[in-house]
């Protein structure tokens, strides 16, 4: 068996501790290898020093035999507002083709386990990644370290890839109903609208949550903007909450750039038949907003019930899939 001891595994904390040059063409070479895109180096190169200036977006990882670097992974959150805790996820997962097969990506991984588990306060047990569907021999590397394929769904658009066509967005809503960022002038409203009505999560269908942590925790999205980002969906002429989007934000060094991921959906049930009635129109307007506020794509996490529903609402299946590893 290959000893994944010999490599030493670092959280980077600063450029003067890797070989810039060499740290990008790995970044390069790997988007070319798994998706085939092209990279454009002065952008990844501000990408990197930005994502290690900004700790809440997350940190890369590398794997040293001696001096010279054979392996890496970026570390983005989940900020999970149910739980209240940060789930791990794994991006630009890549290791040089001579160090290949021999502990490199097993010794990274064994790091982000040690860091999972060593602050539950902080973090939920389990890592979590996506791949795309197609790369097989990644999936059963991933596989054989104890990721299992989830049932989550992934629909996504990106703008900076695909080059989105916004004339795509025309759409208006009825008088009185505004789509906006919820800001600390909003958390008296969202907690007394919360506390008063029903709400059903599309993707969870499910009315049953701990009505103080996820109040506790919106505050906490409110006040830590890196985390993500609530929207609410409001019939002002009545002053009544329709729904409640909440995202959370991955950072993404090949745009250097935010997406916005779509986790929780919660639909006032005095309006479900309304919001069903405007759910293309909604989902137009969230994805105007994330290009307004220059997030570089949105994603959209579903099952096979909130599929159906979002069914035709201008969204393309991704590519991807997502797997977890759960460390309990």
């Amino acid at each position: 068996m290959v000893d994944s001891q010999k490599y030493h595994v670092e959280f980077v904390k600063d450029n003067s501790s890797i070989n810039m040059e060499f740290f990008i063409k790995m970044i390069i070479d790997m988007a070319q290898e798994t998706e085939n895109k092209k990279l454009d180096k002065d952008l990844i190169s501000k990408s990197i020093q930005e994502l290690i200036l900004t700790p809440d977006f997350g940190f890369y990882q590398i794997s040293r035999l001696d001096l010279s670097i054979c392996g890496m992974n970026m570390v983005t959150y989940e900020y999970n507002i149910e739980l209240g805790k940060k789930i791990i996820w794994l991006q630009s997962v890549f290791v040089v083709k001579e160090a290949r097969s021999k502990g490199v990506f097993r010794g990274l991984l064994r790091k982000l386990e040690d860091l999972a588990l060593s602050d539950k306060n902080t973090y939920h047990n389990s890592l979590k990644l996506y791949m795309d569907k197609d790369n097989k021999v990644a999936q059963q590397v991933y596989l054989k370290s104890g990721f299992k394929i989830t049932e989550d769904i992934l629909y996504e658009i990106d703008f900076y890839f695909d080059k989105f066509d916004k004339n795509k967005l025309d759409c208006i809503f009825r008088d009185g109903i505004t789509l906006k960022i919820c800001t600390s002038e909003n958390r008296s409203f969202l907690k007394n609208q919360l506390e008063k009505t029903d709400f059903i999560d599309i993707n969870q269908k499910t009315s049953s949550y701990n009505l103080k942590l996820f109040c506790d925790n919106i505050n906490k999205v409110i006040d830590e903007k890196n985390i993500g980002q609530i929207l609410m969906l409001s019939d002002e002429k009545n002053d009544k909450l329709i729904a409640l989007f909440y995202i959370f934000n991955e950072y993404s060094d090949w745009r250097k750039s935010i997406f916005w991921w779509v986790y929780s959906i919660k639909v006032n049930l005095h309006y479900m038949d309304y919001f069903s009635e405007i759910k293309e129109i909604v989902m137009k307007k969230v994805i105007n907003l994330a290009l307004n506020s220059s997030k570089c794509g949105i994603r959209f996490i579903m099952n096979e019930i909130s599929q159906s529903f979002w069914k035709d609402c201008c969204l393309e299946k991704s590519h991807y899939l997502i797997l977890e590893k759960n460390l309990s």
